[in-house]
């Protein structure tokens, strides 16, 4: 309990009591600062001010309440006395908390008849003694120790003796308020309408880069022992010793690296930090740092108006959404980030060759993650940080990564009134002995006199952490850093005006990696990491897209062939327990992308037997259909089977099954015929033939299907579904519909473009949407997105696709750690809670649609995109892009575009050969909405632009270079001397 307590009160602010002798002092439950349990507002009218805290509170195990108050004396008999109803028959049963020690363990709260919505006498009290207590900080929590404990609280007053409390709330409202400052402020007079706030992103400064420009590292001479000698700017030498600082810089310890020593200085600027490995010979290595001088985390809290959260759950639109995308400009982090709190959750430290998981809480505590579903506290806390900096109660927080990416935590925690904190990274080696975890952890320690202290632990298989020497920290720490540079040095490369977009790619996958056992897949952690979840066809989907979308063959191919041979069945059926439908065509596609962009035509050829398997097992379904059912029934055709795990048992005629499946054998189908091989390319030309039956049989029952009203086209996601949803968040089906059956059936590009467009329509009219992403009834659920942002590029919605990219960036995961959930609340007043574990489908949707922003392959045309949905802004002044090793299916491409000081975008693109057998369409989104007035192409005019589309055409390129100039201003043409 320590642990969890700790956790809160590491970025929750206080309430503020300015207590006197023999004041009681009553604090509103509902004015938490922070609760896991209740899911909405609570309102009995014999509660104190008429809320409660409530609504399914107490109902699980571990639900819980915290309250923070400071006192300013002493106070020597401190008591508090619960006011709670609770209509159920039998005791509920709490454990209560004062700064992380027990106070009562098992307090008992009898049923009091009712929940006190109907008279004062349903409300009883419950006294707890808290004895002395000290001037300062306090936190107490409640915790429930039993499932169905469920409880209504209307709060308590503290007290310094002996007190009886009145009986009826219009007593208690007489009494003096414990004043409260919860972190998510409310302002009574202000207005959904009027709430649009725009935040900057604490994680990225603005003044970063000229920041990082301007820090020269010190040069370093001679490293003998714990001292280095380094050159001074205006000409000889002098000596530091660890400790020691030069021109901003700590000298902090001496590595190695490859056997050679290198001095390690650290800097903190303001908001960000930075460690820089320097070795007399000249190499120079610098990592990062999300995390700064600690008193800059004491950031501004928002205010938002009263009943926000209601307010958008109850709404059939996407209110957020509509603030954003009527704002000037493009959607932006910033502009989505801003309208909800961050989202409170943990993350872990593992390695690729190791499959035990070491999680860290909010706090900063390490250890091992309960597999109970849902949100949840650590099992055993491993690591207390707090156990290292005494006196320390940290009210803010910044949660980050080393290096942006890397997988190596950088949090920060700071007691605004003490002026006391701590940095703490951590990160698991790259490799250990036998496939062990080991964790490494440094703490920079300081106080309000400005010393700082730095300390150093190696944690290994569940034992004591023992204090090591810094030079061991830093020296694998360097070797993480190497490890992961040279995985993702043959990977997709992005230079673009916002950092926080290319680290969440290469966090994005550096964790879904570290996920996996090895080859062997696995959903996530925590609940998710039990083996009947690993086999998830999701999963392996997800990996092997990013991994072939983002250029690593290897591992593309290594993770499908586990899945092929531990998973898929002679027959063709996946060892799964509950397999959709859509996942076997999703499989065949995602096969059919990794040949054709990787060239392995002899691994397809050895791995057809069972790929075939697949087709054939689909292929009977169909037939099965074709037999039992004439030409004018709906289903005539369709393939019955699930459309996702969560409701294997509700199988029929689902659209997505069939589209996907359609699309599946069009990609197969498309690859054998290319594959140079007579046989092959016979049975694909057969397959192909087949998918025009198929296409005619579904296009036939979508229409008869389908239901036209006022309110619009309604495309149903079941053949012969006669029920137009009233809000996608309406029930169980309407919300599985929107988190997944519709998104397959957009993203597998099979329906004609009316019917994508209603899809998209009717479910950002029906509430499915919030800032773009995906509402499963009253939270998030947005592990399905990709395929969803795929469907909105397919229609060229862009800034809808722009929304909904940031969107998932600011709402879905945890934004500095990029940690993503598969679901998470829209609730929180405290910091929005994940409410079931990571997974790995969430965590790639950021590198999926990134790609597909700045490159994207239209699959049923020779057509590639380039630049098709990124903002404009990027092409602004100090914008600009950069692309290196881009895989296509033609070859891999780079490219560039350069806004130039005159008002011209100066593009190249390089391509793997002068007869590029496909049409490039460049898309040049400038700022304003400027057309393109006038282009040269390699100094040549160029007329094949397409204005209402903001891109021009190459219609089959001649040349392996193309370089453009691209004339955006207003006025004036193009000087054909300036320089490319």
């Amino acid at each position: 309990m320590r642990m969890t307590l700790a956790a809160v009160m590491a970025f929750l602010p206080a309430i503020i009591s300015t207590a006197r002798a023999a004041e009681v002092l009553w604090a509103e439950a509902e004015e938490y600062s922070d609760q896991h349990g209740s899911v909405g507002a609570d309102r009995p009218p014999f509660g104190s001010r008429g809320a409660c805290l409530g609504s399914n509170w107490g109902g699980a195990r571990e639900h819980y309440a915290v309250y923070r108050f400071r006192l300013d004396r002493a106070w020597s008999d401190a008591r508090v006395h619960l006011r709670y109803a609770r209509r159920e028959p039998g005791d509920a049963l709490w454990l209560v908390n004062l700064d992380g020690k027990t106070v009562a363990e098992r307090l008992v709260l009898p049923s009091t008849g009712g929940w006190g919505h109907r008279a004062d006498a349903e409300w009883a009290f419950a006294e707890i003694r808290l004895g002395t207590l000290s001037p300062g900080g306090h936190a107490l929590r409640l915790v429930s120790l039993a499932d169905k404990n469920n409880t209504n609280l209307d709060g308590f007053f503290l007290t310094d003796g002996p007190f009886e409390p009145p009986s009826e709330r219009t007593g208690i409202e007489r009494v003096k308020r414990l004043p409260t400052d919860r972190p998510y402020l409310v302002d009574e007079q202000l207005t959904v309408e009027q709430f649009c706030p725009d935040a900057e992103d604490e994680y990225y400064p603005p003044e970063e880069r000229q920041q990082q420009a301007a820090a020269a590292v010190p040069r370093v001479v001679a490293i003998a022992a714990e001292r280095a000698v380094l050159a001074e700017a205006a000409g000889g030498t002098r000596e530091v010793g660890l400790g020691q600082s030069a021109e901003e810089w700590d000298f902090v310890a001496v590595a190695t690296d490859d056997g050679k020593p290198a001095a390690v200085f650290e800097r903190q600027f303001a908001r960000w930090g930075l460690l820089a490995y320097v070795e007399p010979a000249g190499r120079l290595t610098t990592i990062r740092k999300a995390v700064g001088r600690l008193a800059a985390l004491d950031r501004p809290t928002l205010r938002y108006p009263p009943d926000y959260e209601q307010t958008l759950l109850d709404s059939r639109r996407d209110l957020l959404g509509e603030k954003v995308l009527a704002q000037q400009g493009d959607p932006s982090y910033a502009s989505c980030a801003a309208f909800l709190p961050d989202l409170s959750g943990y993350t872990f430290l593992a390695n690729e060759q190791s499959s035990a998981v070491v999680a860290v809480a909010p706090d900063g505590s390490l250890g091992p993650l309960s597999a109970r579903y849902g949100w949840k506290p650590l099992e055993d806390v491993q690591f207390d940080p707090r156990e290292h900096v005494p006196g320390a109660s940290p009210d803010a927080a910044k949660r980050g990564l080393a290096g942006g990416y890397l997988p190596a935590i950088d949090y920060g925690f700071y007691d605004r009134q003490a002026k006391r904190g701590w940095e703490q990274i951590a990160f698991a080696s790259p490799d250990g002995p036998e496939g062990t975890l080991q964790v490494y952890v440094y703490l920079r320690i300081a106080d309000a006199a400005g010393r700082t202290q730095r300390k150093y632990f190696h944690l290994w298989a569940r034992q004591a952490p023992e204090p090591i020497a810094g030079s061991a920290f830093f020296s694998r720490f360097l070797a993480l850093n190497r490890y992961w540079e040279r995985v993702l040095s043959e990977a997709l490369q992005l230079e673009l005006p916002e950092p926080r977009i290319a680290d969440a790619c290469r966090a994005s996958l550096v964790r879904a990696f570290i996920t996996y056992d090895g080859s062997a897949p696995r959903y996530g952690v925590g609940h998710y990491g039990a083996a009947q979840h690993a086999t998830f066809p999701p999963t392996t989907l997800s990996m092997v897209n990013a991994c072939t979308e983002w250029g690593l063959f290897g591992r593309a191919q290594r993770y499908l062939d586990y899945y092929l041979d531990h998973v898929v069945r002679d027959d063709g059926t996946f060892d799964y327990y509950g397999p959709a439908v859509s996942e076997y065509g999703q499989l065949l596609e995602a096969i059919a992308q990794y040949v054709r962009r990787s060239g392995q035509t002899e691994w397809l050829t050895a791995r057809l037997e069972k790929i075939t398997g697949m087709v054939e097992r689909l292929r009977t379904l169909r037939q099965e259909s074709l037999v039992q059912f004439p030409e004018t029934d709906v289903r005539h055709g369709l393939i019955m089977g699930s459309p996702e795990a969560d409701t294997r048992h509700e199988v029929n005629y689902y659209f997505s099954g069939d589209v996907w499946t359609w699309r599946g054998w069009t990609e197969l189908g498309r690859l054998l015929t290319e594959t140079g091989d007579t046989a092959a390319a016979e049975r694909g030309k057969q397959l192909l033939a087949e998918c025009a039956r198929y296409q005619a049989d579904i296009e036939a029952s979508v229409r008869k299907s389908s239901q036209r009203s006022e309110q619009g086209l309604f495309v149903p996601p079941v053949a012969g579904f006669d029920k137009p949803f009233q809000t996608m968040t309406q029930d169980r089906f309407a919300s599985y519909t929107n988190y997944r059956y519709w998104i397959e059936m957009l993203s597998a590009g099979c329906l004609r473009p009316e019917w994508q467009d209603a899809i998209i329509d009717y479910r950002v009219a029906r509430g499915g949407e919030l800032l773009g992403t995906t509402r499963f009834q009253g939270h998030l659920d947005d592990w399905p997105y990709a395929g969803y942002g795929y469907g909105l590029l397919l229609r060229d919605r862009v800034r809808h696709y722009l929304l909904g990219f940031y969107g998932d960036l600011a709402m879905h995961r945890m934004r500095g750690t990029f940690t993503a959930f598969e679901q998470s609340s829209i609730r929180g007043p405290a910091g929005r809670r994940y409410l079931a574990d990571y997974c790995v489908p969430a965590q790639l949707v950021a590198p999926l649609l990134a790609k597909w922003m700045l490159v994207f392959e239209e699959r049923d045309a020779d057509v590639l995109w380039l630049c098709r949905a990124i903002p404009q802004r990027w092409l602004g002044r100090g914008g600009g892009v950069g692309v290196r090793r881009a895989v296509t299916r033609w070859g891999p491409v780079d490219f560039s575009i350069t806004p130039r000081d005159d008002g011209i975008l100066s593009a190249q693109i390089t391509l793997p050969r002068a007869d590029f057998p496909a049409e490039i369409r460049l898309r040049l989104r400038a700022p304003d909405a400027a057309p393109i007035r006038q282009v040269l192409l390699n100094g040549r005019p160029h007329e094949d632009v397409d204005a209402a589309g903001q891109y021009l055409r190459i219609a089959r390129p001649t040349e392996q270079s193309l370089r453009l100039e691209i004339d955006t201003r207003q006025t004036g043409a193009v000087n054909r001397a300036a320089p490319p």
